[in-house]
């Protein structure tokens, strides 16, 4: 397992009943633990709580085999060995938490934040301690200079949590090494304005008599309660907000503000209603609903309503559905929020279905199986080379927003079983209304690939389009989630298959005319396979511009005292909200700042790193 250690800086999350009251503010912190989930129907959900501000425990059993194996299909296999899966943990950190651009991520030694602590278990199951650890220390030594992942790696631990009383100095080192690293984190020891700590002291309240989901107009009158300017409430609230939001104290997406979860773990409950593996949905599923899901991905609302039942929240005590409007909203939001990280879609049908699809809990489907479907082998069907992108490493919930981008602009295909032709990484589209042109996008290992079955005469049409949507969404979602995951542009022959390697012939490695061997047609040149994903006389793509890039020039505003950027709001959290457009008078209503000090702004429009 992985165990997340969040540290909420700033603010007692038990409110005035913590014995951490007892002690001086600045040497104790709350601190609250997350237990991720290993099995791969969790994984497009990961994505929602991995944040940069907290400290990653990396859990191994020491006991197991630690050679790593290949990443081969390891979104259908479970880990076969405990460094695959270290790995695994490790690429998946890094690319939701940093990006390149991101100075303040890097310490002075070199070093990345988030900090990842490697906590080895089953000391008591290893016969010779010493001989293990070594081995362990020797594999992770030869590992670390090989990619920036390594530089989130800090001590490693090696104990027993089955005999806990012989490994006492080891556990007491673990708890002082996580309190130091703590603190190398940039939100440490944050000055926040006194009436934000009230704020969060309601929050408190309100989380101990089971209210963990409260309506954004609720908030707005709590905020008002603590202080918070009546000219300024939204915009101090939503700053506000967007703070406990990176450090984990609750969840608050601007863009569907309606309501707000002050306890994370209700949502964590709400996708273990839709997202879990068969042992946790057997109460509430019969078999053949669960096989229909898992073969089809497809959500009727009949069987939403039935995976609500596993929250009381959102159900009555008699397991008869509220039909009151502030039901139906609550209802509403965590499929709002599973919309947004692309868990659920309503996909494009040619029949205008209005119906939820959960690509990442499906089973997997052969590849071949597909072709056959739709009967691609045939004479009648002409290929087009493959056009893919092979990432460093591709985490298994950004194909699944890739797949759902491709899900809201083309119509599904019908399969020959009269089912939407999506599958576990992999979905099949139609071109054009006469539905002779279909395009299959594909994941493999830490690759996306397409190609265009045509069942038509003729070999004319150019596919460049498509092959520019791909490239352009895979840099959007990468601003979206501050990822940066470098890619490289392939080609293959048209009767090959996405998921091999061998013979990709690589965009920028070789001459158009340079022959490439190929098993079945002995060899391919760059020009042919890429006439059809490219016009005639367009250049070669540079693909450094494919390497997310967050550059772009918008106006801002920095308060000069303090040299920071103030947030797109125009609200300042250390004084207040900016009152003009020139020099700006800000104020304070508690006592961290001198209370109406002015403050010179300065407005001007440069390039900065900036976020959608």
């Amino acid at each position: 397992m992985t165990t997340l250690l969040y540290i909420p800086y700033g603010f007692n999350r038990a409110g005035n009943e913590s014995p951490l009251n007892e002690y001086p503010n600045d040497q104790y912190a709350d601190c609250g633990f997350w237990d991720f989930a290993g099995q791969k129907e969790f994984y497009a959900t990961h994505q929602t709580f991995l944040s940069r501000n907290a400290i990653y425990l990396l859990v191994l059993d020491i006991s197991e085999d630690f050679e790593k194996n290949t990443y081969k299909n390891m979104i259908e296999n479970p880990f076969d060995k405990t460094g695959e899966y270290m790995d695994f943990w490790l690429d998946n950190i890094h690319c939701y938490t940093v990006n390149d651009t991101d100075k303040s991520m890097t310490l002075t030694n070199d070093l990345l934040n988030p900090p990842v602590i490697i906590v080895g278990t089953g000391m008591d199951k290893v016969q010779d301690t010493n001989k293990t650890i070594d081995s362990i220390e020797m594999y992770l030594s030869k590992l670390v200079p090989k990619h920036p992942k390594w530089k989130h790696l800090r001590q490693s631990f090696f104990l027993s949590n089955t005999e806990p009383s012989k490994y006492k100095t080891q556990f007491q080192s673990l708890r002082n090494v996580i309190f130091e690293r703590a603190k190398e984190i940039t939100k440490w020891g944050d000055n926040l304005p006194t009436r934000w700590i009230l704020l969060q002291k309601e929050i408190d309240r309100l989380i101990d008599n089971k209210e963990f989901v409260i309506s954004y107009d609720m908030a707005k009158k709590l905020a008002s309660k603590c202080s918070f300017s009546l000219e300024e409430v939204t915009l101090e609230l939503d700053s506000f907000l967007k703070y406990e939001h990176e450090i984990g104290n609750l969840v608050f997406f601007e863009d569907i503000k309606s309501y707000i979860i002050l306890e994370p773990k209700w949502l964590v409950d709400v996708f273990k209603c839709f997202v879990a593996p068969f042992q946790f949905q057997i109460q509430f599923l019969d078999i053949h609903e669960w096989s229909h899901l898992r073969s089809t991905g497809h959500l009727p609302n009949k069987l939403i309503t039935k995976l609500f039942t596993k929250v009381p929240d959102l159900y009555s005590n008699d397991n008869v559905v509220i039909a009151s409007d502030e039901m139906k909203g609550k209802r509403a939001f965590p499929l709002q929020i599973m919309e947004k990280f692309d868990i659920l879609v309503k996909p494009i049908t040619t029949d205008n279905n209005e119906e939820y699809y959960m690509p990442c809990i499906m089973a997997a489907s052969l590849f071949d199986q597909i072709l056959d479907n739709f009967n691609v082998r045939s004479i009648k069907c002409w290929r087009t080379s493959w056009f893919g992108l092979q990432f460093d490493f591709l985490p298994p919930a950004f194909f699944n927003h890739i797949l759902v981008t491709f899900l809201k602009k083309y119509s599904l295909c019908i399969a020959g079983d009269r089912r939407l032709a999506i599958y576990r990484g992999i979905g099949v589209f139609d071109l054009e209304a006469s539905k002779c042109q279909k395009l299959a996008v594909c994941l493999s290992e830490n690759s996306v690939s397409m190609q265009v079955w045509q069942f038509k005469m003729g070999e004319g049409t150019c596919y460049h389009a498509n092959r520019k949507y791909l490239t352009q969404i895979v840099d959007f979602l990468q601003k979206k989630y501050r990822m940066n995951i470098p890619y490289l542009c392939f080609f293959k022959c048209p009767d090959g298959t996405h998921y091999e390697t061998a013979e990709r012939i690589y965009l920028n490695d070789v001459s158009k005319t340079t022959q490439n061997y190929c098993p079945k047609h002995n060899s391919h040149t760059l020009d042919e396979l890429r006439r059809y994903w490219f016009e005639e006389g367009e250049d070669v793509i540079d693909e450094s511009k494919f390497i997310s890039e967050y550059c772009w020039l918008i106006s801002y505003s920095v308060c000069k005292q303090l040299t920071l950027l103030v947030c797109c709001n125009n609200f300042c959290p250390y004084h207040g909200a900016i009152l003009s457009e020139n020099t700006t008078s800000l104020y304070s209503n508690d006592t961290v700042f001198d209370i109406s000090a002015n403050y010179d702004m300065r407005f001007e429009r440069k390039e900065m790193h900036l976020y959608t």
